[in-house]
């Protein structure tokens, strides 16, 4: 291989729920090689289901180093990475990205809270958000706020998957639309977090990732991500889609 040669290789990831699997693709769309690792869940209580963000990072690592040892290449050979993960499972950070508890994952019990009794206010929720009241993130925010109260007294950040894993490659809390849609936190015409969903909760958009819309990336690959993970640092890293809108594409 040439230096010439190096754009000619991406490395798509995507975090599942149970398996975070990563592949080597030429420009061309065939893939050279995948690797994978598993995402064990715990329940502490019935009905209850939970992911230690760093096993998300940790599988990452080990899947992409995977991928390249499967196709035979170096990491250097690689030019940029794509991203897709599950949606809804939420996480409470702190700004340096080092999670405060478990992550409440998208079919925990805690997701699936009662709507209210006021059949108005629902229907005004579902229209802004395509979701029933309090169901998905509103409601896990709404039984932290109420039980842990301690992760909100610090700064603190309410992240997803692809918001952790984009903040490990490039050190910045960004998202995508469709990650912000299936959390049930979308105001549906606007395309991101709805502002008076943050008022009701009494949270600001700076304690999430911040959303964009129409731009193709999320940031360059941090030198330490890019020494973890055996690629090079600088290259281009997309902005995360959640998974089941990527696979409808």
């Amino acid at each position: 291989m040439t230096k010439a040669d190096k754009s000619q290789y991406v490395l798509g990831i995507d975090a599942g729920t149970t398996l975070l699997k990563a592949s080597v693709y030429s420009l061309d769309g065939s893939c050279l090689g995948s690797g994978a690792a598993l995402q064990p869940t715990t329940s502490p209580r019935p009905e209850w289901v939970e992911q230690d963000p760093n096993v998300w990072w940790k599988g990452l690592i080990q899947a992409t180093k995977g991928a390249l040892a499967a196709a035979n290449l170096p990491g250097e050979e690689i030019s940029a990475i794509g991203l897709s993960t599950q949606g809804g499972t939420l996480g409470i950070f702190d700004p340096d990205g080092n999670p405060k508890v478990p992550a409440i994952v998208w079919s925990d019990s805690r997701q699936r809270a009662t709507e209210g009794d006021n059949q108005e206010e629902n229907e005004a929720h579902y229209q802004l958000t395509g979701f029933n009241r309090r169901s998905g993130a509103p409601a896990v925010i709404s039984w932290l706020g109420e039980y842990r109260k301690e992760l909100f007294t610090k700064p603190y950040i309410i992240g997803f998957v692809p918001d952790f894993l984009t903040y490990k490659l490039v050190g910045e809390w960004v998202s995508d639309p469709t990650n912000v849609g299936i959390s049930g936190l979308i105001d549906l015409k606007k395309g991101d977090i709805a502002a008076e969903l943050l008022e009701q909760m009494q949270l600001s958009s700076a304690n999430f990732a911040r959303t964009e819309m129409g731009k193709g990336i999320a940031g360059n690959l941090l030198a330490s991500a890019a020494d973890a993970l055996d690629l090079r640092a600088g290259i281009p890293v997309a902005v995360p889609a959640h998974d089941q809108y990527a696979a409808s594409l």
